[in-house]
């Protein structure tokens, strides 16, 4: 029961004045993100291919060394029309860059630029990294898949310089389509 309390006067103290409404004896606060959305550093990137039996989709979500912030992300998405295997890798080395992700600002209003990066099919060492999450994708639309959500434990701080690399396998017999999204917030140092 603390923690529910400390959680609750966390929320209360960090939201911005004016969001909380009392009706009948009750308090309505807003989801702290929705309030990291309204300050323009909430974000949201996706990103979905083909991929032929057997191959693969790496997707980098990238802290830069100086960037200024943390990244916290809430969840990473996995989904698949057939099967596949997750396998998230925590600081991977980059061989070669891939294509940048479009990100964006889940603010319409704002006019600022995420410091974090996210990019498609590079090249990827994992040898030296650490594999943090290995499961299954179940495949098929999402009203009738189990477990779209892959996570890092519920939530995950990416510190300046460390990154997540996200890879789905096709483990299907046949060609599919696999996306990966990203949502999070920045907090400057």
């Amino acid at each position: 029961m603390a923690r529910i309390n400390t959680i609750g006067r966390y929320l209360e103290e960090n939201l911005r004045a004016g969001t909380d409404e009392y009706i009948a004896g009750r308090s309505l606060i807003q989801p702290l993100f929705l309030n990291y959305i309204d300050m323009s550093i909430g974000y949201s990137a996706s990103y979905r291919t083909d991929l032929s039996s057997g191959s693969s989709l790496d997707v980098l979500f990238n802290n830069p060394e100086d960037s200024g912030v943390e990244a916290y992300i809430i969840t990473v998405e996995c989904g698949g029309l057939a099967q596949g295997l997750i396998d998230i890798f925590e600081d991977v080395t980059i061989v070669s860059n891939g294509s940048p992700v479009y990100i964006r600002s889940l603010n319409f209003a704002a006019d600022n630029s995420p410091n974090c990066v996210v990019e498609a099919n590079g090249t990827y060492d994992t040898s030296g990294a650490r594999k943090v999450h290995e499961t299954v994708l179940p495949g098929g639309v999402k009203i009738m898949a189990v477990g779209s959500i892959a996570e890092v434990g519920e939530s995950v701080i990416i510190p300046e310089g460390r990154n997540l690399l996200i890879r789905i396998t096709n483990n299907s017999n046949s060609s599919s389509t696999y996306s990966i999204r990203f949502l999070w917030w920045e907090k400057q140092l």
